[in-house]
């Protein structure tokens, strides 16, 4: 019952921004441990989500989430020990 992590993300999608700006600021700020913030009720973030999935899976990034950023028993202020995930091939 309730959350095991309270989390703050690093890079927001701004309510305002179009779907090609939010797609743009990912990839532009994409580094390792980054935790993106999408609104789950603004459509430019749901139409911007698969290309910024894609732009950086072709980077190399891996996906995970906070679960498997943070192993078990990390309390607050413990770091993120899981995020060296840099691209897997330079470009």
């Amino acid at each position: 019952a309730g959350y095991t992590h309270a989390v703050l993300w690093s890079i927001d999608s701004f309510a305002s921004a179009t779907a090609e700006e939010i797609t743009a600021r990912a990839s532009a700020t994409a580094e390792p441990g980054a935790i993106y913030r999408m609104r789950t009720t603004a459509s430019q973030d749901a139409d911007a989500l698969p290309r910024i999935i894609e732009s950086l899976a072709a980077e190399g990034y891996a996906f995970l989430t906070i679960d498997e950023m943070v192993p078990v028993g990390v309390s607050s202020g413990g770091g993120l020990p899981n995020v060296s995930h840099r691209p897997i091939q330079p470009r």
